[in-house]
């Protein structure tokens, strides 16, 4: 088999990898904390998820590090990965990994290289000195988003990072420089970053205001196609600009609306065989019975009472239920068959059970040294009684 017959046209349905940054206090953690069953790690200082949870603006939403054990967030390089790694590794139900917040994960890193690296050894001016240090920092961030990547591809999660954002000089080539709505942190790193996302979203409050020059009427939007003065894009063919009333969660249930659209174009592109679905049933632990319950949830049909076959559904609910199910963990495998029974030893019975050899006396140890016909009667003598 050459190398030439494992070419695909097909791609796995994968979780989004999601860059969203805004100013502060606009809402971005809010925005996260809607993503489905969310993790959320925090970095040193960006803490506002516990406010929010304190004060019933978000609900009880999972996070790390314990908020009794480490109030402030990781504090080290090195915890941050290990939490990246046991999201991996271990069992757990979560499907959204958030990082609270990207350019606060990049300040740990900074720190990390400042402190371990022998050219800088905790010097900063030799780390900031003609942009030395942020090329140390560039291969390990870029193992950082391979570790992401992993999260998304091995647990089927999505990754969400958060970032501040900062108004900054663009140098135009071909005519006046401007500023330019971008991300908080270190060029080299975002640089990494902007080309591994597949969404990236600034998340902003568009005022109108009357001819009186007196606002009216105010309105959340998420920004995914890049244009003069924002940095942004996406690759799922998202409208522009993502609108909503002035609350994170209606503008996140606007979002999920477009991006399920956006997703829905290529999965009902697919049409599955009977007996390719039946293989994902079988692979992912599902029968027939739930996908029709799942179906007649979503879309509001009666499929579970008519129990049709599978040339009577649609090929769209098919394809849609058959990505829902692509994100979902595998079946556990089936467990080993039962061993059959140890042979019985020699010198003990038969049955299935061990039981103890018989005790032997000097008469039987005697016989088995002697031939066959005098063995025999050496066992058959009784010894004499004695008298009482």
């Amino acid at each position: 088999m050459g190398i030439l017959s494992s070419v695909t046209t097909t791609a796995p349905n994968l979780p989004p990898r999601f860059v969203m940054y805004a100013p502060e206090k606009a809402g971005k953690t809010s925005f996260g904390a809607q993503w489905e069953n969310p993790l959320f790690l925090m970095t040193a200082g960006e803490t506002g998820l516990l406010t929010l949870i304190e004060s019933g603006q978000v609900g009880p939403t999972a996070h790390l590090p314990s908020s009794e054990e480490n109030p402030t967030g990781f504090l080290k390089w090195d915890d941050l990965t290990d939490a990246v790694r046991a999201v991996i590794n271990e069992p757990h139900d979560y499907r959204t990994l958030l990082v609270d917040t990207g350019n606060g994960a990049e300040n740990l890193l900074a720190q990390h290289v400042c402190d371990t690296d022998t050219e800088f050894l905790g010097n900063w001016g030799e780390f900031n000195s003609f942009g030395r240090g942020e090329r140390r920092c560039a291969p390990v961030w870029a193992g950082f988003l391979n570790l992401l990547d992993q999260v998304r591809v091995r647990r089927r999660m999505a990754v969400v990072l958060l970032y501040h954002s900062k108004a900054k000089q663009f140098n135009n080539p071909t005519g006046k420089d401007y500023e330019q709505w971008k991300p908080e942190g270190y060029e080299r790193l975002w640089g990494l970053t902007h080309k591994w996302a597949d969404v990236i979203g600034f998340y902003g409050l568009r005022v109108q205001v009357n001819k009186d020059d007196k606002a009216y009427k105010e309105e959340r939007y998420l920004r995914v196609q890049p244009s003069a003065a924002i940095v942004a894009g996406n690759r799922y063919g998202l409208p522009d600009e993502v609108t909503s009333a002035p609350n994170a969660v209606a503008l996140y249930r606007a979002f999920d609306a477009e991006y399920r659209k956006a997703k829905a174009r290529g999965v009902t592109a697919r049409k599955w065989s009977k007996e390719e679905f039946s293989a994902l049933l079988t692979r992912k632990g599902k029968t027939w019975r739930n996908a029709l319950s799942w179906i007649d949830k979503s879309f509001g049909t009666t499929h579970l009472e008519a129990k049709p076959d599978f040339a009577s559904v649609s090929a769209e609910h098919v394809a849609l239920y058959a990505a829902w199910l692509g994100n979902q963990p595998d079946a556990p495998p089936p467990p080993p068959p039962a061993s059959p029974p140890p042979p019985p030893l020699p010198g003990r019975c038969r049955r299935p059970h061990p039981c103890r050899p018989r005790p032997t006396t000097w008469r039987v140890r005697i016989a088995r040294t002697l031939p066959r016909g005098r063995r025999g009667r050496l066992l058959r003598r009784r010894p004499p009684r004695t008298p009482r």
